[in-house]
């Protein structure tokens, strides 16, 4: 009796020991799958957060791009706005060159006219003297005649 006591009593406490362990293995085998849980969702995390980051710096890429595009177009436009600034300026000193050309030309006419009136007058006093001289001698000589 005693012996099956004792026997009883190693198989219950065998019985135990197995059950403990097999507690243990479990809770192991939790504390493993938790970890496992654990570690995939940092993972996944990382994951996002470098897709985040790379599109972060996608767009950040295609603001500069558009900026520089932006940039590049405000540039044309500056350098067609200042050729036509220098082609009107151009044209404008053209004209006036012209205008200058013109009163030259015209102020040039007026006083080869003026020259020519003034030649003339003068030729007309002239033969207006001739003419007077010539009346003057004429009528000595008429006088004389007489």
């Amino acid at each position: 009796r005693r012996e099956e006591e004792e026997r009883l009593r190693l198989e219950e406490e065998k019985r135990l020991r197995r059950e403990e362990e097999e507690r243990l293995r479990l809770e192991e085998e939790k504390r493993l799958r938790r970890e496992e849980e654990e570690r995939l969702r940092l993972e996944e995390e990382e994951r996002l957060h470098l897709e985040e980051e790379e599109r972060l710096r996608l767009e950040e890429k295609e603001r500069l791009r558009l900026e520089e595009e932006e940039r590049m177009h405000m540039l044309m436009r500056a350098e067609r706005a200042m050729a036509e600034a220098e082609a009107t300026r151009r044209e404008e000193e053209a004209r006036l060159m012209q205008e200058i050309v013109q009163d030259a030309a015209a102020e040039s006419i007026q006083s080869r006219f003026r020259g020519f009136i003034a030649r003339r007058n003068s030729a007309s006093a002239d033969l207006d003297a001739d003419a007077e001289s010539a009346k003057a001698n004429a009528a000595a000589v008429a006088a004389e005649a007489e």
